[in-house]
């Protein structure tokens, strides 16, 4: 009895999961940064790690929109929400992003970032991998 109850209860949730999965394909990818991005065309997510800073999110942002959306460098990353809990991970948080076009203004003003309406070209966002690495290093030669 119990085990059909479970079944019964698993049969329902994956069932009201199969509309959400068939209207938008979800893309994991694990970036440059060493974080996982995850999400759809409309909106993506760079869950959140203790160490990580604006260089690693941004990085990861870039990848996920270059490889899965196949962004050109010009395209915009658009910050939807900042830290905060992840839409596609239970028990997790995470940035969301989402990608505009070239004609969407960026706002270069990122030291309190990332905040929502903050925007940046994909090209910039994975320019600062290399700046995510450096750092990464740096903070290993300390140990």
């Amino acid at each position: 009895m119990r085990k059909s109850a479970i079944g019964a209860i698993l049969c329902v949730l994956m069932m009201g999961a199969v509309p959400v999965a068939a209207a938008q394909q979800i893309h994991r990818l694990s970036t440059q940064a060493d974080l996982l991005a995850i999400g759809t065309s409309e909106v993506f997510e760079v869950l959140t790690r203790a160490g990580m800073g604006k260089a690693d999110y941004l990085c990861a942002a870039g990848d996920f929109a270059k490889v899965r959306l196949n962004a050109s460098n010009n395209d915009r990353l658009v910050v939807v929400y900042s830290r905060s809990p992840s839409q596609f991970v239970a028990n997790r948080s995470a940035i969301g992003f989402r990608l505009a076009g070239s004609d969407v203004k960026t706002r270069s003003n990122w030291l309190l970032g990332p905040r929502e309406g903050q925007v940046t070209s994909v090209g910039h966002a994975r320019g600062l991998c290399n700046v995510a690495r450096a750092n990464r290093r740096l903070d290993d030669d300390d140990d």
